[in-house]
């Protein structure tokens, strides 16, 4: 019984592991892709007021 606790145990802490790893990639992946999506913003939109522009940039350089 003790062997079977253990077992479980270690299967739980195991799917908990991989849980959070694939929750770390996810939003690593989505962090990236809203940096990107931010620069490419940024580049674009020549007609940004100063403030506008200083917000993102700040979000920006917060997200790298």
């Amino acid at each position: 019984m003790r062997q079977y606790v253990q077992q479980i145990t270690r299967i739980q802490e195991d799917e908990r592991n991989r849980i959070a790893r694939d929750l770390h990639d996810e939003t690593a992946q989505a962090l990236y892709a809203l940096t990107r999506q931010v620069d490419n913003y940024i580049r674009s939109s020549a007609n940004l007021q100063a403030d506008t522009s200083a917000f993102l940039k700040g979000w920006w350089n917060r997200l790298k």
